[in-house]
């Protein structure tokens, strides 16, 4: 979304439903014109708010010329989804309608809506928060139960209501040392050490239940990006296969069969894996193959999750050396091959049986969610979980700075630093080009 291109007074249109066919098409107005601008299309009076009727919309300035018979539902300002007036046309499933209908909305004075804009202006209005934003856009795309679960509880503001409780506590701190500073020739105390030190520990308290299950709830929102790597022919478009449960890789004996990288998603305990056969890692003559190799390890490096595969009928193993935040599972493949294998610590399995795929998935599962305890109450992203790892560091350096009875200034300067990072979470403290990279990511109707 373009934040430049918001302008307050603007009634914005948008097909709130996904496009195509359908049993039916909802086209969402907010803003103040927007009665006037439905009341010029519909030949019925617009209902009351938290009502409904069902009307018939015609070409503006053509009451004759119907387009569609539609459903008007009317909320009043402020307590609709933006915050100001809005009105909701549900009409028949069809692109041709929606077009036309839309059409004669911006003739009639809306103007389209950008991606994300009716959720911002919700935002704008203060009918939610930062946090809560991105939570309609992670509850819209959750692949899973457990996931849109999670997403909802942010939506109704579970993160929100926590960082405001810590808000609050940084404020109340931050203004004893404040009015220390201010009266610092009179040697004012307003709190002691001991109950200075009490307030920040709750404060560091606060962000560790907001940071303590961030891996399973990032995972559970955004899935885990899984590569399959290893040297040629050891059975990893197999193993693949066998994962996803289909036969979309092609296997053969001969080395290098993958020269191309394929990627599929599957579930494991509602968390959305993301698998891909890569090309077998070795030296070649062959320029495809090698390119295949080069491509194998450019997306093996952006995978949180490498099963680096080997198997009991080749010599050598293949040795994945990636980031330190990455996660290797060390599989020995083709056991069936010979049941009395030295596996080493290493997990066995044969893609052609089955043997050993459930230990393999409880090892991916575990990788997802992490040893920390299941909260709904946890960032969800990146964006969240760095500025609250932030915030925490700096109201660590605070107590640090109480502890060794360092001047007020500093402890303040700390504390005015965490409350910076918490507000730019929520958005109080707003920064349009966060606001519009976010946002930016909605579809039209929302």
């Amino acid at each position: 979304m373009n934040i430049e291109g918001y302008r307050e007074g603007d009634t914005i249109a948008g097909e709130a439903t996904p496009p195509g066919r359908g049993g039916i098409s909802v086209i969402r107005l907010s803003g103040e014109k927007t009665h006037d601008i439905v009341s010029r299309l519909i030949e019925q009076d617009i209902p009351k708010a938290g009502e409904f009727k069902v009307g018939y919309f015609h070409h503006h300035g053509r009451p004759t010329e119907i387009i569609d018979q539609v459903i008007i539902s009317c909320y009043k300002a402020p307590y609709s989804y933006t915050g100001e007036d809005v009105i909701e046309l549900s009409l028949h499933g069809n692109p041709v309608l929606v077009s036309a209908m839309l059409a004669e909305l911006y003739s009639a004075g809306a103007r389209a809506s950008q991606p994300g804009e009716f959720t911002f202006r919700a935002f704008i209005n203060g009918r939610i928060d930062l946090t809560q934003a991105e939570a309609v856009s992670e509850l819209i795309t959750s692949t899973s139960i457990e996931s849109a679960d999670f997403a909802f509880q942010r939506l109704i503001g579970s993160i929100k209501d926590n960082a405001d409780i810590i808000s609050n506590q940084i404020l109340k701190l931050l203004s004893v040392y404040e009015i220390e500073l201010d009266f610092v020739e009179e040697d004012v105390s307003v709190a002691s050490k001991e109950e200075n030190k009490f307030a920040i520990e709750d404060i560091l308290i606060g962000f560790n239940g907001l940071l303590t299950g961030y891996k399973q709830s990032h995972s559970m929102q955004s899935g885990v990006q899984v590569a399959l790597v290893g040297h040629p022919n050891v059975g990893k478009s197999s193993l693949f296969n066998r994962l996803i449960n289909q036969q979309k890789a092609i296997t053969h004996h001969q080395p290098g069969t993958t020269r191309d990288a394929l990627d599929s998603a599957f579930m494991i305990n509602g968390i959305e894996f993301t698998l891909y056969d890569t090309a077998g890692i070795r030296e070649s003559g062959e320029e495809v193959e090698n390119v295949g190799v080069e491509r194998a390890l450019k997306i093996s490096a952006r995978c949180e999750l490498i099963i680096e595969v080997s198997s009991v009928d080749i010599g050598s193993e293949y040795r994945y050396i990636g980031k330190s935040e990455q996660k290797v599972i060390k599989v020995i493949n083709k056991i069936d091959f010979a049941n009395d294998y030295n596996l080493g610590g290493k997990l066995g399995v044969s893609a052609q049986d089955g043997t050993g795929m459930g230990a393999l998935c409880d090892a991916m599962y575990k990788f997802a969610i992490g040893s920390e305890a299941v909260s709904r109450k946890t960032v969800s992203n990146e964006r969240q979980y760095h500025l609250m790892k932030k915030a925490q560091q700096f109201a660590t350096n605070a107590k640090e700075c109480i502890d060794n009875d360092s001047p007020q200034e500093i402890v303040a300067e700390e504390l005015r630093a965490t409350l910076s990072c918490v507000d730019e979470m929520t958005g109080k403290g707003r920064l349009d080009t966060i606001l519009e990279n976010i946002f930016s990511k909605f579809c039209i109707g929302k």
